[in-house]
């Protein structure tokens, strides 16, 4: 039996006092707006978007079945009810039978008789693509918790056979293994996005890779791609349908990963809204002409290289953890709070923070005999009497590394040396990102408020894998976590990384998405950190 999700039914209720504000500003004129991404999009096929940038543009360009608001809730895209079967792992979403595809390209690209209606088949060949092996999709694990899902991503099962059907031009039928609290949330990401069939059919293979290859159904639409100036323009799409309107006129996004840069222009009032690292944010308290928003979306720690020939072994790596004692340190200026676990705060499943409901993970305290006990099983295994150890970090935290590594060296005496090494910020981050380290204290940040996503960067082989760990049981849990299990299974799995000695949580840091004077109303998404410009207002 399938019923009515009563909270996205609510969600549908738009006030007037809202709708008002539809214009971009209090005296009804279009407003334009400009926002820094940090590279220019190579392609924006929604399937395979992988960058902040390519994913910025995509998510106010198109709309999925449901959307994010700027509370973190679930609201109608294109699908306009939801309907739930009792066990939670059968979805029927109706369509809106208004909505369809902006079309900005060239006719050539479009078959006779083209049907720029939005239907349930457009979702259907989405999630196709996203799955097929072939495709690449960087988030395809995410959408496990369909049924088949995995297997026709590995090739076991074909595209066909994925949980995902029409009933009819407007109802689309989504099958779940397992009822999973986050699912809504998923289908608000890029991959989700629907893609006409018959379109993408006639691009020949370059979907996504020119201005005109490219289809919207989302309150903007691409204008302008100009690779050579560094910068990307879309516009109000006057055929979206959505329940709350765009607000804005036009909103130009440019190339400027430099945080001082991006600091200064927000301040003038160049840029409307950006976001910001901890370093370019220290005295903004004092500017009154900016609305600030932190987000503790990053955990600090000692990380391990667990390929590095002394540190690739685990009695080694334990060691060193419990001989770590940072409560004999002053906690540096630049972090918000104490970390109670390798996932940042930011991280929540449905719509409670990931941390009250898991609680904090399997932490490793201060332990001078364990310490010992596990030195002298690394001796063995290493066959070595004693060793030397380099430390990597910033100039900023060098003082703080200075006296961690002074209680360490009290544990184990002259057996175990522990060098420091700390370098700019540009060499740290190069030095992280290619391996070149021993032992660090660094940063690990999540994009996502998706804990399970999180986590996935740190699984064998995987590009954003800075531990360079690999475990056949970490990657399960991590696996079970994607496919919707819920806090006890993703706690495992964050505290496997502590209790293996791949990370030692210190500290966490908030990173700050602020905007201008007298803007409002953009806001970054809960799922993927892009930022929506559809309720972007501007004040006189």
């Amino acid at each position: 039996m399938l019923k009515k999700l009563a909270a996205f039914l609510l969600a549908c209720v738009i006030p007037t006092a809202a709708l008002a504000g539809c214009s971009g500003n209090t005296g009804g004129e279009p407003v334009n707006f400009g926002y820094p991404i940090d590279e220019m999009p190579e392609h924006l096929d929604p399937t395979i978007a992988d960058t902040l940038s390519e994913r910025t543009i995509i998510a106010n360009c198109m709309e999925g079945l449901v959307r994010s608001d700027a509370d973190g809730n679930i609201v109608p895209g294109v699908a306009e009810t939801i309907n739930v079967s009792d066990d939670g792992k059968t979805y029927e979403f109706k369509l809106r039978q208004n909505a369809k595809w902006h079309v900005f390209s060239d006719e050539n690209y479009f078959p006779e008789g083209f049907d720029n209606r939005i239907t349930a088949r457009d979702f259907v060949f989405a999630l196709r693509r996203a799955l097929d092996p072939a495709m690449a999709c960087p988030d395809a694990e995410r959408f496990y918790a369909i049924r088949n899902a995995e297997a026709v991503h590995t090739g076991t099962l074909t595209t066909d056979q994925l949980g995902v059907r029409a009933s009819d031009d407007y109802t689309l039928i989504i099958e779940l293994e397992q009822a999973t609290q986050d699912f809504l949330s998923l289908l608000t990401l890029s991959a989700a996005m629907p893609c006409s069939e018959a379109f993408f059919n006639s691009t020949g293979g370059r979907y996504g890779l020119e201005l005109e290859l490219m289809m919207y159904n989302g309150p903007y639409y691409l204008s302008r791609w100009d690779r050579d100036s560094g910068s990307v323009t879309i516009v109000r799409n006057v055929d979206y349908v959505g329940e709350n309107p765009p607000s804005a006129n036009r909103i130009t996004f440019t190339i400027d990963s430099d945080e001082a840069s991006r600091y200064n222009l927000v301040s003038d009032g160049t840029y409307d809204a950006a976001v910001l690292g901890a370093a370019a944010t220290a005295d903004i308290g004092s500017r009154t002409r900016m609305t600030v928003e932190r987000r503790e979306n990053m955990v600090w720690g000692i990380c391990i290289n667990t390929q590095d020939e002394i540190m690739a072994d685990q009695n080694m790596r334990l060691a060193l953890f419990n001989a770590l004692d940072p409560s004999a340190l002053e906690m540096p200026d630049t972090m918000a709070s104490q970390a109670y676990g390798v996932i940042p705060p930011s991280c929540r499943i449905g719509a409670s923070a990931y941390r009250d409901a898991a609680g904090q993970a399997d932490l490793i305290s201060f332990d001078a005999e364990k310490a010992r006990s596990f030195w002298e099983q690394a001796k063995t295994a290493l066959e070595v009497d004693s060793v030397s150890l380099k430390l990597l970090c910033t100039k900023e935290y060098e003082n703080q590394m200075k006296r961690l590594i002074q209680g360490c060296q009290s544990v184990f005496g002259i057996a175990v040396s522990i060098g420091l090494e700390s370098v700019d910020e540009a060499a740290f981050q190069k030095r992280i990102a290619d391996g070149d380290y021993q032992i660090a204290f660094a940063p690990v940040s999540a994009e996502t408020a998706l804990p399970s996503t999180f986590l996935k960067q740190f699984v064998s082989g995987a590009d954003g894998n800075i531990f360079r760990y690999k475990s056949d049981i970490y990657d399960d849990l991590v696996s079970q976590a994607l496919a919707g299990a819920g806090a006890a299974v993703i706690r495992r799995a964050e505290s496997h990384l502590i209790q293996n000695g791949v990370m030692y949580p210190m500290y966490t840091q908030a990173s700050s998405f602020v905007q201008a004077k007298n803007v409002s109303g953009i806001y970054l998404s809960p799922v993927d950190g892009t930022p929506s410009f559809i309720n972007a207002q501007r004040s006189k």
